[in-house]
């Protein structure tokens, strides 16, 4: 368009990415205070080696970082032995169950609640907003192909197993984001700039490999690249690569695998039978030898016809035949359940499946908690990688998506626990209709904190009144119980002193509790009220 100038913002990127470096200021190479005549003294440091403009590093890497191009390069497991390890079919389940229950977690698209703002009042924030209803329709099917579950669940797998999650972001020709495609994590190399950070676009952050050689770059506006957990543990793919729940039990996935191989080779591999047969001395090693071989040669890898005997020579007691039955191979023993708790603890999934049920109603209760528990984070990761894109990449910065665990499923509990919140007035009727999706009634009362009493519903503003007067009402008659009474005139603990009484001789008598009795002129002496004069 005619008196529209286009400039190109690739210089303007990297001056702000220039300015943003030279916000460090190196302080001074002495240290006040610090004299070598002092005795003793702490010397001044040796003067850095950076050359001026040098910046803090974020995280350590090699000279030349950028020209090695292979994915953890120096980590104990890469990615491809991660995968093997995920095979496993122990934790195979596991991501699979945790997959399951990640993708089925309903989601919302709603507006970011402002500070101090209700839900009522955000709801009718909402109330004609489009780009709600586009988000929504957009996170349906994220790539244009595969519905949300189906796009979800190779990323997660990415996450589980070498905690390498990438989006590629397509974008129109207006650079407006119209589609979200899953990107193999293990094929992604991470460049960094001169402080050790992720290169802003435009620079290249990224590379893809193919055949282990780059292929193209991608910027940060190109790919999302999310590992969940950076664990630096003293290497340098640490600091660029995540994590994952699988090479966090690498060890214990390999016992497992090696208990499986040890249990599959039982059951093809070998030639042990039910029964050995010690044989005398006196018969012939060749004979020994040819049976060996005939018996190993006709039972070795043959479950039917390995329930036979097997003869040996040796030495007997009493020089006849010997029959032993040896016993079966441990196949279970109590490491199995140990095994399996820390298998599912590492992907967030319960074991109670896999496990002896001692009572169903417990069980179930335990594996429900146990995997809400367990996926959050996951859960968690999801929210933060889908909320970036959406207000970071896509420009929708009032706008996130929300994931809520399904609800009760026992009806009966659900309803008790609804009805508990209203009659306790913790929630209004209308909140717990909003909880379950279902429209507000329209009755005043139904908008109002209720409590329930003996005598039915009441508001909570009146029951709390109610409360106070009863209290008030309960005091003062304690108060009154203290006071003493007619019938035997005597004061009770508690009750306030009695009024000074004149005697006979016009001087005030004082009351005085505890005190030495004395005889008073013209009055019959009291037992329980003593008297002394003023």
């Amino acid at each position: 368009m005619p008196g529209i100038t286009i400039k190109p913002l690739g210089a303007i990127a990297a001056g702000l990415a220039r300015l943003q470096n030279s916000l460090y200021q190196p302080p001074s190479t002495r240290i006040e205070g610090v004299e070598a005549y002092h005795w003793p003294s702490a010397l001044q440091p040796i003067a850095p080696l950076g050359p001026a403009g040098s910046s803090p590093l974020q995280i350590p890497f090699w000279m030349g970082q950028n020209l090695n191009y292979t994915p953890r390069p120096d980590a104990e497991y890469g990615a491809l032995a991660l995968k093997v390890m995920a095979r496993y079919p122990l934790a195979r389940f596991c991501i699979e169950n945790t997959k399951d229950i990640l993708c089925a977690t309903p989601w919302s698209i709603q507006l970011r609640p402002k500070p101090g703002e209700s839900k009522k009042e955000r709801a009718a924030r909402a109330k004609g907003n489009q780009d709600l209803v586009t988000l929504s329709n957009f996170f349906e099917y994220p790539d244009g192909e595969n519905c949300w579950e189906d796009w979800l669940r190779p990323i997660l797998d990415d996450m589980l197993v070498i905690d390498a999650g990438g989006v590629l972001l397509l974008r129109s020709k207006a650079n407006k984001v119209m589609g979200l495609r899953w990107m193999p994590g293990e094929g992604i190399t991470r460049y960094v700039d001169d402080n050790g950070i992720t290169p802003a676009a435009p620079s290249p952050a990224y590379a893809q490999l193919w055949e282990g050689i780059p292929r193209v770059n991608l910027t940060t506006d190109q790919l999302v690249y999310r590992p969940r957990n950076i664990a630096p543990c003293g290497t340098i793919s640490s600091y660029l690569y995540g994590y994952s729940p699988t090479e966090q039990a690498a060890k214990e996935i390999m016992i497992g695998m090696a208990r499986l191989e040890f249990v599959l080779k039982y059951y093809t591999d070998g030639s042990i039978p039910d029964a050995l047969q010690i044989i005398p001395a006196g018969v012939s090693p060749d004979s020994i030898d040819e049976t060996y071989k005939a018996i190993n040669s006709e039972l070795a890898g043959q479950l039917a016809k390995r329930r036979g005997w097997y003869m040996m020579q040796g030495f007997t007691q009493d020089g006849k035949d010997q029959i032993i039955f040896p016993k079966e191979k441990l196949l279970s023993d109590p490491y199995d359940d140990l095994h399996i708790h820390k298998i599912c603890f590492a992907y967030g999934t319960s074991p109670q499946r896999l496990l002896k049920m001692l009572n169903r109603a417990s069980a179930e209760a335990n594996q429900e908690a146990a995997e809400e528990e367990g996926t959050r984070p996951f859960r968690r990761w999801v929210i933060n990688l889908v909320n970036f894109i959406i207000q970071r990449k896509m420009g929708y910065s009032e706008i996130e998506m929300v994931m809520n665990p399904e609800n009760e499923s026992d009806i009966a509990a659900e309803s008790a626990a609804d009805t508990k919140y209203i009659e306790d007035g913790v929630y209004t009727i209308n909140e717990r209709r909003e909880l379950r999706g279902d429209d507000p009634r329209a009755e005043p009362e139904a908008d109002q904190l209720m409590v329930k009493t003996p005598q039915g519903m009441i508001p909570l503003a009146e029951a709390v009144k109610a409360g106070v007067l009863a209290a008030a009402q309960a005091q003062a008659k304690e108060q009154q119980s203290l006071l003493p009474t007619a019938a035997s005139g005597q004061p009770q603990p508690g009750a306030p002193t009695p009024k000074p009484k004149p005697g006979s001789n016009g001087k005030v008598l004082r009351v005085d509790r505890g005190a030495e009795p004395v005889l008073i002129e013209g009055e019959p002496q009291k037992k329980s009220t003593f008297y002394s004069v003023n």
